[in-house]
Order: C-alpha cells, then sequence, then structure tokens
C-alpha cells in the first residue's frame, strides 16, 4: 500500500475517534498521518489539510503553544500577497490561512499569555475574510464575534460592542441561538459599563426569541430572565426584579421541582431583593426555605450550604436577633474550618462575624477564644494583606462596640506588618468598607458570596455542571448564572471561533 492509501486509512480511524472525542487517540493517528509525506508533498493542500488537523487536534488537548507553531507553518507554506478569488484552489488556500490566523487567536486567548496577540490575529483573519470572502461568510460573522469577546476579555467594552454591531447586523437575518447570543453579549458589555436600560433592551429581545425558539422552560430562557432580573436590581428598580426572579423560580420549580439547588439559589437572590425594600420577614422566609433546599440536595459539609447559613444570619442580624444569628454563624464556621481550613479568607470572614455577634451576646469569653485565634494567624499561612484588613475590620467592630481600650492590644499585633502609628491604624479602620457591621436594612453590601464584580468561570445541567455550581460560591450568580456562564464561557473562554465543530466538520479540512 502506498503513502496516499496509507493516509486514507488512516483518516478513517481519525475520524472514528474524533467522533468519539477521543482525542489522545486522534492525535497519534494524524502525527503518523503526517510524516507520510514526502518534501515534494508538503506544499499541497492535502498536507495541508492534516497539519490544519494536528494543530486542531492539540489546540483540543489544550497544547496551545504547539498548536500555534503548527498553524503558523500552515500559513508559511499557504500564504500568498494576492489570491484569485475565481480559482478554487486560491479559494481553499485562503480559507485554510483565514481559519489558521483565527485559531492562532484563539490559543492566544485560552492560554491567558500574550493574550493582547490574539486581537491582531484576529484583525488579519477579518481583513483577508473581507477581501476575498463574501460579506455574510459566517467566517467574517464569527470573526466579528471573536474580536468582541477578545475586547471584552481584556475590559475594553466599547471596543467589544462595536464588533459585536458589525456581528449583529449579519446575524439578524437569521434570528438562532448565534443571534441570541449576539444579543446576550451586547447585554453582558452594556451592562458592564452600566448603561443598564441598553444592557436590558438587547436581553429582553433575547428573552422575546428564546421564547419562540426553545420555550419558556429552557435552560436558556430561565438564564435570560434570571440575568435581567439581576440587572433590574443594579438599576434599583426592585419591584422588577423581584417579579422577574418570582417567574424565574416559578419556571424552575415547574421544571426542576422545588427540591432544586437552582431553585435555592433563585430564592436567595429574590430574598435579597426582598430586603432592599425593607420586606425581611418575607426575605427571611424565603431565605429558610433555600436553606432547607441546599441542605437537603448537597448536604451539610459544604460551601454552599456554609454560604446559605451566611444569609440567613445576616437576616437575623438585620432583625437584631443576635442569639438566632449566632446559631447560624456558628454553623457556617465549624463547617467552615472542616471543609477549607482555617487559613483563608473565606474563614477569617466568619470568624470575624462571630466575633462581633459574640460581643453582642455578652460572650466574651467566647470572643476572647475567637480574638486570639485571630490574631495568632499571622504566624502562620495567612496572606500579609488579609491579615492586615482582618485586623482593621476586628479594630472597628471594638470601636463600634466602644471597646476602645482593646484597640491597643490589637495594635500590638499590628506593628508586626505595618509601620503605620496607633493613630493611622484607627483611620484606616474606620474606613475600610466591609460588611461584618454594618448589616443594615439597605444592606451595604450584604450577602458577599453575591460580589457582583467577580466573574468567574463560570456548563450543562447535569451532575458536571452541579459540581461546578456548588464549589463556585463567589461567582457572579452561584446557581442559575451558569446557564449564562455557558453562553458567556463557551463564547469568550472557549468558542473564540468560527464555531470550532463546524471547523472539524468542513469537507476541505477532514
Amino acid at each position: 500500500m502506498d503513502n496516499k492509501n496509507k493516509r486514507a486509512s488512516l483518516r478513517k480511524d481519525f475520524f472514528k475517534n474524533f467522533e468519539e472525542k477521543d482525542f489522545f487517540s486522534c492525535y497519534e493517528i494524524v502525527e503518523n498521518i503526517v510524516k507520510l509525506y514526502n518534501e515534494e508533498e508538503k506544499e499541497s493542500i492535502e498536507y495541508c489539510t492534516d497539519l490544519y488537523n494536528l494543530a486542531y487536534i492539540q489546540q483540543k488537548l489544550g497544547k496551545y503553544s504547539i498548536a500555534i507553531k503548527y498553524y503558523k507553518k500552515i500559513i508559511k507554506i499557504l500564504d500568498k500577497k494576492e489570491y484569485n478569488i475565481e480559482n478554487s484552489e486560491d479559494i481553499k488556500r485562503i480559507k485554510f490561512v483565514i481559519d489558521s490566523e483565527n485559531n492562532i487567536g484563539i490559543c492566544y486567548n485560552k492560554s491567558s499569555i500574550k493574550q493582547s496577540f490574539s486581537i491582531n490575529c484576529f484583525e488579519r483573519a477579518l481583513s483577508l475574510s473581507k477581501k476575498y470572502l463574501k460579506d455574510t461568510d459566517e467566517n467574517i460573522t464569527n470573526i466579528y464575534h471573536n474580536i468582541g469577546c477578545a475586547y471584552y476579555d481584556i475590559e475594553q467594552y466599547e471596543d467589544a460592542i462595536y464588533y459585536f454591531l458589525d456581528e449583529l447586523s449579519i446575524r439578524e437575518k437569521n434570528k438562532n441561538l448565534d443571534f441570541v447570543d449576539n444579543l446576550n453579549f451586547l447585554g453582558y458589555s452594556y451592562e458592564k459599563l452600566k448603561k443598564y436600560e441598553e444592557a436590558i433592551g438587547y436581553f429582553n429581545q433575547a428573552l422575546d426569541i428564546l421564547k419562540g425558539l426553545t420555550g419558556i422552560n429552557s435552560e436558556e430562557y430561565i438564564a435570560n430572565l434570571y440575568y435581567i432580573s439581576s440587572v433590574y436590581s443594579k438599576m434599583k428598580q426592585y419591584d422588577l426584579a423581584i417579579k422577574n426572579y418570582e417567574k424565574s423560580c416559578s419556571i424552575i420549580e415547574q421544571k426542576l421541582g422545588d427540591k432544586h439547588p437552582y431553585l435555592a439559589e433563585a430564592l436567595s437572590k429574590l430574598a435579597e431583593n426582598y430586603l432592599k425594600v425593607d420586606k425581611i420577614e418575607e426575605a427571611l422566609k424565603i431565605q429558610l426555605n433555600s436553606l432547607n433546599i441546599i441542605k437537603n440536595t448537597v448536604g451539610e459539609k459544604h460551601m454552599f450550604y456554609t454560604s446559605a447559613l451566611k444569609r440567613v444570619g445576616d437576616i437575623y442580624y438585620i432583625l437584631e436577633n443576635y442569639e438566632k444569628c449566632l446559631n447560624y454563624y456558628e454553623n457556617e464556621n465549624k463547617i467552615k474550618e472542616e471543609v477549607i481550613g482555617i487559613y483563608n479568607e473565606e474563614y477569617v470572614n466568619s470568624l470575624l462575624n462571630l466575633i462581633n455577634v459574640f460581643i453582642k451576646t455578652n460572650n466574651l469569653d467566647k470572643e476572647k477564644e475567637a480574638t486570639d485565634k485571630l490574631l495568632k494567624m499571622v504566624d502562620f499561612d495567612l496572606p500579609k494583606k488579609s491579615y492586615e484588613r482582618a485586623l482593621l475590620i476586628l479594630s472597628k467592630i471594638y470601636m463600634n462596640n466602644e471597646m476602645v481600650n482593646d484597640l491597643y492590644n490589637i495594635y500590638n499585633y499590628y506593628q508586626n506588618i505595618s509601620n503605620d502609628t496607633f493613630d493611622d491604624m484607627v483611620k484606616k479602620a474606620r474606613e475600610i468598607d466591609e460588611d461584618i457591621i454594618s448589616k443594615e436594612k439597605k444592606l451595604n453590601g450584604m450577602f458577599n458570596s453575591y460580589n457582583e464584580d467577580i466573574e468567574d468561570e463560570y456548563e450543562d445541567i447535569e451532575d458536571e455542571l452541579r459540581d461546578d455550581i456548588f464549589d463556585g460560591i463567589k461567582n457572579l450568580f452561584d446557581g442559575i448564572k451558569r446557564e449564562i456562564d455557558k453562553m458567556e464561557k463557551d463564547k469568550i473562554n472557549e468558542n473564540y471561533t468560527n464555531k470550532e465543530d463546524d471547523d472539524i466538520s468542513k469537507d476541505d479540512n477532514i
């Protein structure tokens, strides 16, 4: 059997393994295919096809620097100063070059190194696409999206909007899920700029389309409704936020039942907004329901559960029912110590909450025990900045509770990490922004596990996703927000592509 036939035979195995997502086997096969070319054949489209597949598999395996090397090799072989668009061979060549430039951009972005290079690659791919392909070509549409995502990722939201709007001008002719994603990314970008009216407009457009495409019980519809609720909350239109969160809760309960973690998180957000309109008793009732759901689904030995305990404790604090507040804070603190240990900010915050409530309930022996534990943490693994912040918050607790004499004891420890004078420490303590003490009815930053400036990332509604949800307590939205992250992360962190799965199925490539 000659090399050409051997390559054809190996490609059949490659297709089979690719469909089964066995990328390690795919890599071994395509590497052997590439070795079956002699020097004269290494200028051909066929060779570049297999080289592209080799690069793509490396990309799928997360070996981005190696993938970039292969993509650049393809560009070096096929790049020309000019292409004849009437020549089918030239069209194949330019599409390979465009796809390779685009995928290099993806790899730069995914690797988190030289991320600024990704925009240059996408721009080159876009320039070539505009010059040689039709304006409505899918490549161009997706490159617009990729550039928009790249700018979004580096927080240049105005630039992101510029490219998302270019993408929208093409996608609006076919109102499918890609168009919905496009609308949502415009919404995300405007939200980041705190242009909430514009954000709501795009999210509502997406919601209307999803109602027809997927129905109101779909994860996509719920996610959009949930996100709209959060934006109304940021706009301080709490009645609208409550209305939409209630609708979200109703749909989630219908779809997933009344004992599901997603419902628990949606209820928590609903409770938060009830607090913002001073409906504290209603908020407490909803939050206790959320806590019960979490307890019966993920169990008590989990950070997801500790976060829920704190929320209930916070509400009792607002109600000045410090005895009940203490019960929830103590449970939270105990579980955190067992689950994550004591040398981290999560545990320290819970310890500070406890110290404050110990003072208010006159449990001074327990307060001293907890304070001693905190003060000794500098000798271990707590980072210096975290320790300094903890001491400043502790100082503020003492000042708030008129325990001024105890400040001098704190200063003895504070001197070990700072050259500040005692007066400097007191001044910084007064100014520090925290929610340990100021849990007022207006919230003042309550529910810190819902910090809306923190984004993660965090993908499917199955067990693997639920694990991600429960571990990602500090994501923008811990529960339903994962469905938004499915759109956002897939596009920003994984799909800086002109639909990678489409790429791999192109006749010209595989």
